[in-house]
């Protein structure tokens, strides 16, 4: 069933003419919310992937947080580069460029904020991503009201989507005004297809084949779908009456236990004495009266069947409404149109006071930042002793004030930008100078302080760098800032710093209301990333990893765990709240459902942190590039001690093949990070066999690279009770047969087609057996699932469970037979071992980390790439008893490490031992 995110179907119509591209390509202007209204959310679940552009923070931090395969953005898309004003909507798709919206959206009683937003154009965005001689399959475009200026900054020459989807109405209502840009689509080779009442799709011209397929709206010989949205009063309701007919079954079922135990007393009676016929009468009456009881129950069950199908037709007269609500509104949109001329005139006057007020102040910045660039030349200039300058008097520009006389500019310690910037050049002076701890009594003499100590400091130049691009920024650099700011050092020393924060504090004071973030500062501590982990529910191996071993290292002393603000590009540390969260996480976490997001975690609150002298330790995947850039340009600054990984595994590097669009680019920037760290755990063997490998490469540039130590991941089964196992019998809709259990995603890696070709082999030979899949769908899983409904519509026993909690995952390792995992590639192989340490048997790869895991006994390893091999195993363990019960034995006989010895010997590596 395709399942429709998009407001008005748009999907849909898309899907027809794509449902047989394999991981195709999109661009979304506008994107908006990643899954609700989301015209690419159903192609990225099948496998698509592209580039969102997305200006509004608290969308953009959505898609790059559910996106990962995805290219997102924090920019709008325009006729030119530069900045603009965005009027945030919080919560909707309302955001805009256009400041004549403003006063309709506020007449909704919707709340807007103001933020200022980087502008690009197509063409650049297209050409620095890479997308040059790709296909881009179709082109979005939602920007309320801008379409004609975005468009404008695409070369339709060029750049060449196979469709283009453009909202042709205005916003919030249903006048069409297409033709403010329609004539340069026409006029590049593109044919006008159909309007759906919001938006017009085109194809170009090398693809006029799809034209057809286009040329109408959303109908009902459109294939089977859902839309996600609808129906969910409906839905609320059916469940309801689902969870009352289940009660009502089960008082079914007690009842006829009851009766089942009064018709064995019956017999009984008849067989011992006729004398007893009065007390049989009796029984026989209770019998009667629960046959009536569960005649009863059969027909409230009935009831209930029929008030599902009664809401079913409810949910149908829903959807009828719903359109009639949207035809009102559009109606009452024309009734509003002289209101919104008349907020276009008011933003006009507005914009021409922002205009006047915007020329104030430039004139304010060129009196405070000039005048001090000038007082402290004179000052080296006029004596050594440069506290003596009191007084400097400069020329007048034109459009200011004749004269502006400076007296130790500035005179107290504001909470503006140069406050900001006074505190934080103080802060890190006193890292440099434990002498100089105590606040400098102005500005100019913090700057003359800071000037001074770092030419006398014994410190490295690139840690001198990473301080002063600190100071200035509030955040910190990436390698090209560190890589500036050096070189200013080492040309001009402690001058050459200080002239480059005057730099970049003259554009700051043409920015009002940037560069305020203050600094904390941790002397010898251990920081301990955990961005994704603590933003997320998620909880499959790499979260696995890093909550069992976390939440034990929070027990020892000076340990921070940091969170990575992606509005400050700094780590900040996490709250007692989010501490305390991550502590417990087994008392909240979400095992089964849908994967969830904490959007409660307060990241802009945060400082800065200086790790002066510390330990960053980073268990996690980091392959954010911003944040990448920023770890590994502290990491060689010298301002931490040392920077240690967990490391997983290089699948994007080494088999690049078997992963999506994108995570190659952004692996590389993590592998970049590891070649800069100092200590590296793998999870196994095979892994640190493969980081070895990679640092061996780095003696080309002059680099060792991590110490690198093997460190295989434990496991610890639960306690599973026959009531776990009787849940997990109806939950997984076991019948008696034999059961083989695949546990893990279903991307290509996993090589799930081979055991789905093995396993119909097998069937079609005569073997019975439950083949049970329990995980994550993974990407590419096109191919896949076809092949389920093949195999399931031809009456094969095959399920798919894409997310299982804890007890019923352990359950079902008790309950198979055996389980298999033929991976191609794996850092470890959780699902060896926990299957292995439940007791059950596994076919899985012979060589990497599976056959270290599999080498200990209780395993058969085969060829994952020889069906031959594959088959036969399975059907060994099928029919073998013997067999089978010799691999169990072997498999029970196996002693495992526990989580505490994991991250004890972990830790000793990564934070406690030398260099040697």
């Amino acid at each position: 069933m395709f399942v429709s995110y998009a407001q008005n179907g748009e999907d849909v119509i898309l899907w027809r003419v794509f449902k047989d591209i394999v991981s195709g390509t999109y661009v979304d202007v506008g994107a908006a919310d990643p899954t609700l209204f989301s015209v690419t959310r159903a192609f990225y679940d099948r496998g698509w992937s592209g580039i969102n552009i997305e200006p509004a923070p608290e969308y953009a931090t959505l898609l790059e947080e559910e996106r990962p395969r995805d290219l997102t953005l924090r920019c709008g898309a325009s006729d030119t580069s530069g900045e603009a004003t965005l009027y945030v909507v919080e919560g909707t798709g309302l955001s805009t460029l256009d400041g004549g919206l403003v006063a309709a959206i506020q007449e909704q009683h919707r709340s807007v904020t103001e933020i200022t937003v980087p502008l690009r154009t197509l063409n650049e965005i297209l050409d620095e991503a890479g997308m040059a001689g790709r296909e881009i399959h179709f082109l979005k475009i939602d920007v309320e009201g801008a379409e004609a200026q975005v468009l404008a900054g695409l070369d339709l020459t060029i750049w060449r989507p196979w469709v283009l989807v453009v909202e042709a109405t205005e916003p919030m209502s249903t006048t069409q005004n297409h033709d403010l840009w329609e004539k340069a689509v026409v006029d590049r080779g593109y044919t006008f297809c159909v309007f759906d009442g919001l938006n017009r799709f085109y194809v170009s011209e090398e693809h006029e084949d799809l034209v057809a397929s286009l040329s109408y709206p959303v109908g009902v010989f459109d294939f089977p779908y859902r839309a996600a949205s609808l129906d969910l009063k409906a839905a609320e309701h059916l469940r309801g009456v689902l969870e009352n007919a289940t009660a009502v079954a089960v008082q079914a079922k007690d009842s006829a236990a009851r009766a089942t135990e009064f018709e064995n007393a019956l017999r009984s009676t008849e067989a011992n004495a006729l004398a007893d016929r009065a007390e049989l009468s009796v029984l026989r009456g209770e019998v009667r009266d629960l046959s009536g009881e569960l005649s009863d129950l059969r027909a409230r069950v009935e009831t209930a069947v029929a008030e599902s199908l009664r809401w079913r037709n409810e949910a149908i007269r829903l959807r009828g409404e719903a359109v009639n609500v949207h035809e009102y509104v559009a109606q009452s949109g024309r009734a509003i149109a002289p209101l919104v001329a008349r907020a276009g005139e008011l933003e006009a006057a507005l914009l021409a006071s922002e205009q006047r007020l915007d020329a104030v102040a430039k004139t304010l910045s060129w009196k405070v930042t000039k005048p001090l660039r000038v007082v402290r030349r004179a000052a080296r200039l006029k004596s050594p002793d440069r506290s003596s300058v009191e007084e400097v008097r400069l020329p007048a520009e034109p459009d200011s004030v004749t004269q502006v006389q400076v007296n130790r500019v500035p005179s107290g310690r504001n909470d503006g930008l140069t406050g900001s910037f006074w505190r934080r050049v103080d802060m890190v002076t006193s890292l440099l100078d434990q002498a100089a701890s105590e606040p400098s009594s102005s500005f100019g003499d913090a700057i003359r302080r800071f000037e001074e100590i770092v030419e006398s400091s014994s410190e490295s130049p690139t840690t001198k760098a990473w301080l002063a691009m600190v100071s200035i920024l509030g955040s910190y650099p990436d390698d090209l800032m560190l890589e500036q700011a050096t070189r200013a050092f080492r040309r001009n020393g402690g001058i050459g710093l200080t002239e480059l924060m005057f730099a970049n504090l003259d554009v700051a004071a043409r920015q009002p209301g940037t560069l305020h973030s203050e600094l904390e500062i941790v002397r010898h501590q251990v920081l301990i990333d955990v961005s994704h982990t603590a933003a997320h529910d998620l909880h499959t191996g790499i979260q696995r990893v890093v909550r069992e071993s976390v939440s034990r290292w929070l027990r020892q002393p000076d340990v921070h765990p940091v969170q990575w603000n992606f509005s400050t590009n700094s780590a900040k540390a996490l709250s007692d709240d989010e501490r305390d969260r991550f502590l417990n996480w087994r008392s909240h976490l979400h095992e089964a459902g849908s994967v969830v997001s904490i959007r409660g975690l307060s990241e802009r609150n945060g400082k800065t942190l200086i790790p002066w002298k510390s330990t960053l330790l980073l268990p996690e995947l980091v392959a954010n590039p911003p944040m990448c850039s920023a770890f590994r340009a502290l990491a060689r600054s010298g301002v931490i001690t040392r920077c240690s990984l967990i490391g997983y595994d290089t699948v994007p590097m080494a088999a690049t093949e078997t992963v999506n669009d994108g995570m190659t680019a952004n692996f590389a920037h993590y592998m970049s990070l590891v070649k800069h760290s100092s200590h590296l755990a793998a999870i196994s063997e095979s892994a640190a066999a493969e980081f070895v490998a990679f640092g061996n490469i780095l003696a080309s540039q002059g680099l060792s690279g991590p110490r690198i130590s093997a460190h295989p991941l434990p496991t610890e089964p639960p306690e599973i009770s026959d009531i776990d196992l009787a849940q997990a019998t109806e939950e997984f809709d076991l019948v008696g047969l034999p059961v083989v259990a695949v546990v893990g995603s279903h991307e290509p890696r996993k090589n799930h087609l081979v055991v789905l070709e093995a396993a119909e082999i097998l069937w079609r030979a005569g073997h019975r057996f439950d083949l049970v899949f329990a995980g994550g769908s993974g990407w590419g899983v096109t191919a896949f699932g076809a092949y389920v409904e093949s195999l399931a519509g031809q009456g094969f026993p095959v399920r798919v469970y894409e997310r299982v909690s804890e007890s019923s995952l352990w359950a079902l390792y008790h309950l198979a037979r055996f389980s298999v995992f033929p991976s191609l590639l794996e850092g470890y192989g959780l699902p060896i071992a926990e299957s292995l340490a439940s007791g059950t048997p596994v076919v899985t790869s012979a060589h990497g980390s599976m056959a270290e895991i599999a080498v200990g006994g209780g395993a058969l390893m085969i060829d994952p790439r020889n069906i031959s091999e594959t088959v036969a195993a399975m059907k060994s363990l099928l029919t073998d008893d013997e067999l089978c019960d010799r691999l169990a034995a072997e498999a029970r006989a196996r002693v495992w490490p526990t989580w505490d010895d994991y991250a004890r010997s972990v830790w000793h590596d990564l934070v406690e031992s030398t260099n040697d």
